[in-house]
């Protein structure tokens, strides 16, 4: 392979359009991990205030404060993997 040969070869992996193909697919892959954890916590917020108003009154009263927001936390964190779960991935 002579030395320009191998500088078309590299300038088109590094500057061609699989290349730039490449880097578009990465990107949008990034943000859609992004936007999966947002649109995540967005139904989750809706369904676990829905939940809450489920309970009943008078358990809702004895609890502290701070309750509804531990709760939530907790669930959240006890959540599984996105990327496990994802069957459109």
């Amino acid at each position: 392979m002579t030395f320009a040969q191998l500088l078309h070869r590299v300038l088109d992996h590094y500057f061609g359009d699989e290349a730039f193909e490449r880097r578009q697919r990465r990107q949008i892959e990034k943000i859609r991990e992004r936007l999966r954890g947002k649109v995540y916590e967005e139904v989750f917020d809706e369904a676990f205030t829905a939940g809450w108003m489920d309970v009943p009154e008078a358990i809702r009263l004895r609890l502290p404060d701070d309750s509804r927001e531990r709760i939530r936390q907790r669930v959240l964190a006890r959540r599984p993997a996105m990327r496990g779960n994802d069957a459109s991935a």
